[in-house]
């Protein structure tokens, strides 16, 4: 079974075009992948289906502000991913 991490790498290929390879939890979604917002949108769009959660309006809002809670590296999602599975 994938790890919440390898889960998230398979994701993140699928938008853009970096290896999976070279994804660290380190890795920055609009620094080093390249990310922009419509990628990013539908990227969460695309975690929703996979890891069955729902990301709220206010939340992705809140990962693209600048307010301590953006969803900057890859890390960061895993660490969102694995509180919503816990709270499921």
């Amino acid at each position: 079974m994938d790890t919440t991490f390898e889960k998230l790498k398979k994701a993140i290929v699928e938008i853009v075009d970096f290896k999976e390879e070279d994804i660290t939890p380190e890795t920055k979604f609009v620094e080093d992948l390249g990310f922009n917002s419509f990628e990013l949108m539908t990227f969460l769009g695309l975690l929703e289906e996979r890891f069955q959660i729902r990301i709220d309006t206010d939340e992705v809002l809140s990962m693209l502000s600048d307010d301590g809670k953006a969803l900057n590296t890859v890390s960061d999602a895993i660490k969102m991913l694995e509180k919503k599975e816990m709270c499921r």
